[in-house]
């Protein structure tokens, strides 16, 4: 009879435990369930990211090579206006020396007339 009882004992500790045991296996088999769909929502985030990312540097080499081409035509152009400003000051220089030219060969004829009459 006692070992009935114990046995009894030890069959209902062993049903509590099991009873316990998949309490806790559900508990558990949920919580990961969630935890991987927090994991498959991260990844997903992750993913979306990388793509914005890559979708940047992209964007980012685009505007920095424009840059640069910008760059170079705005040098060209500056030594364009510096070969212009040079050619201005020349012809400039140029017409001084013939305005002058044109001033005294007036006076020379002017003179010319007067002596003539």
């Amino acid at each position: 009879v006692k070992e009935e009882v114990q046995m009894s004992r030890e069959m209902n500790q062993m049903e509590k435990s099991h009873k316990h045991a998949t309490a806790r296996k559900v508990l558990l088999t949920d919580e990961a369930s969630k935890i991987r769909s927090v994991i498959v929502k991260r990844k997903a985030e992750v993913k979306a990211a990388g793509q914005e990312y890559r979708m940047l540097v992209g964007h980012f080499h685009k505007w920095n090579d424009a840059h640069a081409v910008a760059e170079k035509e705005a040098q060209t152009l500056f030594k364009e206006l510096v070969a212009i400003k040079k050619d201005r000051d020349q012809l400039l220089k140029q017409y001084e020396i013939n305005t002058k030219l044109v001033v005294d060969r007036q006076m020379e004829i002017q003179e010319k007339k007067l002596v003539i009459k």
